[in-house]
């Protein structure tokens, strides 16, 4: 065991952990990665695969009136969830899904999972590469983005990975009717031309692309052990941040006019 903080993290076992989640929800997902960053060895080097129903997913610093088209998302039954890490606003459904990659901080850069995913996604004959905004893309076009959290022994990058996802609904989801009029002190999401993985490969889906970046996982950082997902490991975080007050009085400072 070992003392991080206030809490006693278990430092012995496998250093390389692969988690995929059985659950689409995206409170319980976000809970879950918050208690791998917790609660697993600060030397550890953890995969953990998710997806979730159609939510839109905001940064920590993020202002939701001017990020999304609240209105259409309450009547096409999209979520709204607010993540610890920073970044912009991004989509989520069945054909998107989620890698998060945790490891010792002093290992840490911006590039290095998402060169992971993109050597992944080559070896599945589809030539991805990262951009200069540490995304990656294919061709012009980004097919996920990226966010990160740092602790004082800890980092993880997390990004979203667009297979055959709803373009459509992404667009009408992200833009606010109200963003003109808003003026925030939060973070703003860069817009970025996107495409899915199903433009350039059939082959590709969500099993797919979870054993690509298992394997290059494997190859990349030691040989992996398959752990067991577990629903109801943070359930406090889970009930708090489904709540208004952090969905949404979260949300920086802002001024909003009224013409």
């Amino acid at each position: 065991m070992l003392r991080v903080g206030r809490r006693l993290v278990h430092t012995s076992g496998p250093k390389t952990l692969c988690y995929v989640s059985q659950s689409t929800d995206p409170y319980t997902n976000l809970a879950f990665e918050d208690w791998l960053l917790r609660n697993t060895d600060p030397q550890s080097y953890v995969l953990y695969l998710w997806r979730n129903r159609p939510t839109i997913v905001i940064g920590r610093n993020q202002n939701p009136w001017k990020e999304c088209n609240l209105d259409m998302m309450q009547k096409r039954d999209v979520l709204l969830a607010r993540r610890t890490s920073g970044g912009g606003a991004v989509y989520h459904d069945l054909g998107n899904t989620n890698y998060t990659v945790l490891m010792p901080r002093q290992a840490f850069s911006r590039d290095r999972c998402a060169l992971m995913v993109a050597q992944a996604l080559q070896q599945a004959d589809i030539p991805a590469y990262v951009n200069a905004r540490h995304d990656v893309a294919v061709g012009e076009r980004k097919v996920s983005g990226s966010a990160f959290r740092l602790t004082s022994s800890r980092a993880f990058h997390h990004g979203t990975m667009l297979i055959d996802a709803d373009l459509a609904r992404l667009n009408g989801c992200l833009r606010s009717r109200h963003a003109d009029a808003i003026e925030a002190r939060g973070v703003d999401s860069v817009r970025s031309a996107v495409a899915n993985l199903r433009d350039y490969s059939w082959a590709i889906d969500h099993d797919a692309f979870c054993t690509a970046v298992r394997r290059q996982f494997d190859a990349s950082f030691g040989p992996v052990h398959d752990m067991p997902f577990d629903a109801a490991a943070n359930t406090e975080m889970k009930d708090r941040i489904r709540t208004w007050d952090w969905l949404f009085a979260q949300t920086p400072d802002f001024v909003h006019r009224l013409d």
